[in-house]
């Protein structure tokens, strides 16, 4: 029997070579030859999914594309690979990735507002929306970047927005990969941070809105 097409990949900041004792091994698998639970440590994709994410320009492929390392896989699966990203269009989807930034915003406020939620959970969520609104934001700069800090650091700078943006980011990407001791969370004063940070991403997310719109403008004047 022919094992099926497949390749390996290493991204990430293992693959940036900018690995830290917060680093996760981020690894992709891409094959339709291996059932769910086989691959638990990996992030696996069929073909098709990843065909799905190449025809709107994925910005997790143009990651790949950036700063991926083929660690291995099958003839057919480099060449199907390769082709792929070789022929990789532009990302389009920065218009329904921002409704779900705004979306996921809301439903953090609404939760903080609530009070019945757990806060420091609330504040992870909120620094993923950031570094994941920042990487489109960069996107539409024309300055791909996705790294854990730069992505947010690239985009702060580049718009004028408040630097606290970034420290928040530090203080609270730790704890997403870490276990803290209850001195250590209790004190970030989570509540005040959570609700002090709730306006400044929303301005970040905005801004992002604003930098997809001069893009589009200026490919419609092209």
């Amino acid at each position: 029997m022919q094992a099926p097409d497949y390749v390996a990949v290493l991204y990430g900041s293992l693959a940036r070579r900018e690995a830290d004792k917060l680093s996760d091994l981020d690894v992709l698998l891409i094959s339709d030859g291996f059932e769910a639970g086989e691959a638990s440590r990996l992030s696996r994709y069929s073909w098709e999914q990843f065909e799905a994410m190449h025809a709107y320009g994925s910005l997790f492929l143009h990651h790949l594309k950036l700063e991926g390392e083929v660690l291995g896989g099958s003839q057919a699966g480099l060449l199907r690979y390769e082709s792929m990203l070789e022929s990789l269009p532009q990302y389009r989807r920065g218009a329904a990735d921002l409704d779900n930034f705004l979306s996921a915003w809301e439903d953090i406020r609404d939760a903080a507002e609530a009070g019945d939620t757990d806060d420091l959970f609330e504040l992870k969520s909120l620094a993923t929306l950031t570094r994941h609104s920042s990487i489109v934001g960069c996107f539409a700069l024309g300055e791909l970047q996705f790294s854990r800090y730069g992505s947010v650091d690239l985009f702060v700078r580049r718009r004028a927005l408040d630097p606290a943006i970034g420290t928040m980011i530090r203080e609270v990407y730790p704890l997403t990969r870490v276990g803290a001791g209850a001195s250590e969370v209790d004190s970030l004063r989570l509540k005040e941070r959570l609700v002090s940070a709730l306006p400044l991403v929303r301005e970040l997310i905005e801004e992002v809105g604003r930098c997809l719109q001069e893009l589009e403008a200026e490919s419609n004047a092209s």
